[in-house]
């Protein structure tokens, strides 16, 4: 599953995966 996410620096798509879960603030 992949979510399209809009960011100041523009958009970027992120993989909802349990095992690799981005560290975002």
């Amino acid at each position: 599953m992949k979510v399209r996410m809009q960011t100041s620096y523009g958009a970027i798509i992120v993989e909802l995966d349990p095992q690799r879960a981005p560290k975002t603030v």
